[in-house]
C-alpha cells in the first residue's frame, strides 16, 4: 500500500511534538497557509469541538495551526485585574454593575485589539495588501500589529476562534487570507438558542466566564441567519456540526478525515518543493525523499537547540514557560532553561521601560524570582551583578538564544493561575473576594501572584534568593506578608468563612473592613 507523503509527514510531526522533540511550528508545517474559521453562539461548545479535533482549544495544534481567540486573553485580563469572570447579578441601574461593565468592557476591547484587531479585524495594510481594495477603512487611531496579523505575516496556519456573527467581516478576512495564498475553511458549531443559554448558565455556575442572557440571544440571532450564507461562501470547505449530540457521534471519522485532508494538502499558490503525493513517481525515489526530509528535520532540530555553542546533552529538560502578571498589569512570559554548569535559571522578556539607557527592550534577561519592593509593589528580582549579564556569560548567550527562537514558539506556555488552581491553591476569584481592591489597607490580590510564581520557579529549582536584597515573596523569612504556607492557610480560612455561611454579612462594608484590618495586623506583626 502506498502512503501519501503528506500524511506520513503529518504523523511523524505529531509523534515528535507529543514526545517533546520538535517546535510547534516551522517553515515546513503541513498547516502553513491554512485558516479555519470557527463559528458558533456563546455556549455552543466551540471549545469542546476544538479539543475533540485538535486535542486543545488554545495555543498550537500538532499540525502547527495557531489558535487565536480574544476570549482567552480577556479572561486572563479579568482575573489579573481582580474582576470576576461572571457579571454580577444586579439591577441594571446598580452603580456596582455599571462599574463592572465599564471595566470589563475596556478589558474586552483591549483583548480584541491585541489578538485579532478588534471589531474591524485584519488590517490589509499590516499584511501587505491595499486596504481600500478590500473594503477596509483604517481607524483614526493607529494600533500595533495584532497577534493574528503577526501570525499571518509569518504564513502560519490559523484557527480563528470566534462567534462569526459579523458576516461582512468574516467574508472580508476570508478574501484577505486567500489573496495571500491561504486556503480557508469554516467549522460552524450549531445548537438551539435554548441549549446555548443553558450551557452559558452552567458555565457560570462552574466558576467559568458567562455572559448576560441578552448577549447570548443577540449573538445567536445575528449568527444563525448567516450560516446559510457561510455555506455558500465556503462551499465544500464548510462544515456544520450539530453539537447537541455526543462527541463521538458528532466528530465522525469521515469529518476528521476531511479536516486533516484540508490541513495536509500543500498550498496551491505556493511552491512548496514537495512532489504531488498522488503522482506516479517511483516508490524508491519517494522513500529517499522522505528519508532526506526526516534527516534534514533532525539536523535542523539539533542546530536549533545548540545555538550559542551549548552542549545539547547538558540540557536536562526542555525549556518550560509560564505566563504571569506578577507586576499587577503586565503580561510576562517567564522561561526556565536548565543551563550547563549553571543549573535551572529563569528568564523574562524585558520591555526596556525601566532602564531605557541600557537598551534592553525585547532582550531575555535572567531573574531570580519575585519579591516586594520598598514601595510595596511586586518586583522581578534582576541578575545580581547589574541586570544585564556580560556578553561572555552563559546567561547572556542563553538570553540571545531565547530572543532568536521565541518567534518560533519553541516552548509551550502554562498560565500561572490555571497551574496554581490545578495544584489545589485558591481560585483567583475567591482570593479577590477577600483581598480585592475593596481592602486598600490589606493584602492586594496581586500580592499573592509573586508567591505563586516563586512556587512554580521553586518546583523547577530556578529560585535564586541570593540575587535579592530583600526576601523573596512567600519565603520563610518574607517580612512583608509572611511565608507562602501561612498566607495560603489564612486565605483558605477566610474564603471558607465567606463561602460557608450563605446568610452571613460577609459582603457588607463592616466585614470587609474587618478582613482588611486583620490582614494589616498580620503584616505589622511580621
Amino acid at each position: 500500500m502506498k502512503i501519501k507523503k503528506s500524511y506520513l509527514q503529518l504523523l511523524v510531526r505529531r509523534s515528535l511534538i507529543e514526545s517533546g522533540f520538535i517546535v510547534n511550528e516551522g517553515p515546513h508545517d503541513p498547516g502553513r497557509f491554512k485558516a479555519i474559521f470557527m463559528a458558533g453562539c456563546p455556549g455552543s461548545g466551540k471549545g469542546t469541538i476544538l479539543k475533540g479535533i485538535f486535542g486543545t482549544d488554545s495555543g498550537t495544534t500538532y499540525q502547527g495551526l495557531k489558535i487565536v481567540n480574544p476570549d482567552s486573553l480577556y479572561e486572563f485580563l479579568l482575573s489579573s485585574s481582580g474582576l470576576p469572570l461572571k457579571q454580577p447579578s444586579l439591577s441594571p441601574d446598580d452603580p456596582e454593575l455599571k462599574a463592572y461593565q465599564s471595566s470589563a468592557g475596556k478589558l474586552q476591547y483591549k483583548a480584541g485589539i491585541k489578538m485579532t484587531g478588534g471589531s474591524k479585524g485584519i488590517d490589509p495594510e499590516f499584511v501587505g495588501l491595499d486596504p481600500h481594495a478590500h473594503g477596509y477603512k483604517p481607524a483614526k487611531k493607529k494600533r500595533a500589529n495584532s497577534r493574528l496579523e503577526t501570525y499571518i505575516q509569518n504564513n502560519l496556519g490559523l484557527v480563528i476562534d470566534g462567534t462569526a456573527s459579523n458576516f461582512e467581516k468574516i467574508s472580508r478576512e476570508k478574501k484577505i487570507l486567500e489573496d495571500l495564498g491561504y486556503s480557508t475553511m469554516m467549522i460552524a458549531v450549531n445548537v438551539p438558542i435554548a441549549v446555548a443559554l443553558e450551557r452559558n448558565k452552567q458555565r457560570g455556575a462552574a466558576g467559568k466566564r458567562s455572559i448576560d442572557d441578552r448577549a447570548v440571544i443577540s449573538t445567536c440571532k445575528k449568527l444563525i441567519p448567516n450560516l446559510e450564507k457561510y455555506s455558500a461562501l465556503f462551499g465544500s470547505h464548510y462544515i456544520e456540526i450539530d453539537n447537541t449530540q455526543q462527541l463521538d457521534q458528532t466528530l465522525t471519522q469521515e469529518l476528521l478525515k476531511k479536516i486533516n485532508t484540508f490541513i495536509s494538502t500543500p498550498p496551491k499558490q505556493i511552491d512548496t518543493g514537495i512532489r504531488d503525493p498522488d503522482s506516479d513517481a517511483d516508490d524508491a525515489a519517494e522513500l529517499r525523499d522522505i528519508a532526506n526530509d526526516m534527516e534534514s528535520l533532525t539536523e535542523a532540530w539539533q542546530v536549533f537547540l545548540s545555538e550559542g555553542a551549548f552542549d545539547i546533552q547538558s540540557f536536562n529538560s526542555f525549556p518550560q514557560a509560564v505566563r504571569s502578571t506578577i507586576l499587577g498589569h503586565s503580561d510576562r512570559l517567564i522561561v526556565v532553561v536548565d543551563i550547563p554548569n549553571e543549573g535551572p535559571t529563569a528568564f523574562y522578556q524585558s520591555t526596556g521601560t525601566g532602564t531605557p539607557e541600557l537598551g534592553t527592550e525585547n532582550m531575555w534577561l535572567p531573574m531570580g524570582g519575585a519579591s516586594i519592593s520598598s514601595n510595596g509593589n511586586p518586583w522581578i528580582v534582576k541578575y545580581k551583578d547589574g541586570k544585564v549579564p556580560p556578553e561572555s556569560h552563559a546567561y547572556y548567550k542563553v538570553g540571545a538564544w531565547l530572543a532568536k527562537v521565541y518567534g518560533m514558539q519553541a516552548f509551550s506556555e502554562t498560565e500561572l493561575w490555571k497551574w496554581s488552581i490545578a495544584q489545589g491553591y485558591p481560585h483567583p476569584h475567591d482570593i479577590h473576594n477577600v483581598t480585592g481592591k475593596k481592602h486598600p489597607k490589606g493584602m492586594a490580590f496581586n500580592d499573592y501572584g509573586p508567591m505563586i510564581l516563586n512556587l512554580w520557579l521553586n518546583r523547577l529549582g530556578a529560585l535564586k534568593p541570593s540575587w535579592s536584597a530583600q526576601p523573596l515573596s512567600g519565603a520563610q523569612n518574607d517580612t512583608h506578608w509572611g511565608s507562602f504556607k501561612n498566607v495560603t492557610a489564612d486565605l483558605k480560612q477566610r474564603i471558607a468563612k465567606v463561602k460557608g455561611d450563605p446568610d452571613s454579612d460577609a459582603d457588607d462594608a463592616a466585614e470587609l473592613r474587618d478582613i482588611a484590618a486583620d490582614l494589616e495586623a498580620q503584616k505589622n506583626n511580621t
